[in-house]
């Protein structure tokens, strides 16, 4: 589904997306910064809040005890959640700034030069690893950005927790990973993920289905090229029809 552009609802959805936001670590909330802020805020699906001492709370997410049709939400194992809060900084410094600087997804170029040797599935979230990993992680959702534009990661956030909300407690695997990102975005990422050097259990999506509707979908077409600029657009309806 390129570009977030269908329209509708599903009459299965939950009223509103779970909470991942508090994840744009620890940005200053004065009055310098508030503005841009604010307007970036608008914009992102993030519920990021000032605390007392001024800072951006940096929880994130996979942190939050909200419900989605009442089932907790469940903590994401495979990223840790400075992958997640160093992708909304980088979007924060381009708005303010125009660059992203240390958060620019381009920078696993030092590590993955041909982005087709750093395997995400074989990486740790601690020690050296991590910097490794969020750098390739940065990459490819610019890449999923860049093709499907910024709702892709909303949707995905919505679907992974729609999906998996009767078993808050599965340690998903890369394969059901990409499996929701595949429904998210309206095309099977199995082969562009294995194109990018990540281990997972099949070639392709195959049929799977999703809130009872069976779903068959089309090849991802992604170059292994370097991420575009900041998708800084409005949000569009994550839980609209993902195909």
């Amino acid at each position: 589904m390129r570009d977030g552009s269908n329209t509708g609802r599903s009459s299965q959805v939950p009223d509103r997306l779970p909470t991942h936001g508090r994840a744009l670590g620890n940005w200053s909330c004065n009055s310098r910064n508030r503005a841009s802020m604010r307007s970036f805020l608008s914009r992102a699906p993030s519920s990021a809040v000032c605390d007392r001492r001024g800072s951006i709370s940096s929880r994130s997410w996979v942190r939050e005890t909200e419900r989605v049709q009442g089932q907790p939400l469940r903590a994401a194992r495979l990223f840790p959640s400075e992958a997640h809060a160093g992708w909304f900084q980088g979007k924060v410094e381009a708005l303010r700034t125009g660059a992203r600087g240390g958060h620019d997804p381009n920078l696993t170029l030092n590590d993955d030069p041909n982005h087709n040797t750093v395997d995400l599935a074989a990486l740790e979230n601690h020690g050296p690893d991590s910097a490794i990993a969020w750098r390739k992680l940065w990459w490819v959702w610019q890449k999923m950005d860049d093709s499907y534009g910024p709702t892709w990661y909303a949707r995905w956030l919505w679907i992974r927790n729609t999906h998996w909300g009767a078993t808050p407690e599965k340690a998903l695997t890369w394969t059901d990973v990409v499996e929701d990102m595949s429904i998210a975005v309206g095309e099977d990422l199995f082969p562009f993920f294995r194109a990018v050097g990540t281990t997972l259990d099949r070639e392709q999506l195959g049929r799977v289905v999703f809130l009872g509707d069976p779903l068959s979908l089309p090849t991802a077409d992604i170059e292994l090229t370097d991420a575009g600029e900041a998708r800084l657009e409005p949000i569009g309806d994550y839980r609209a029809p993902w195909r």
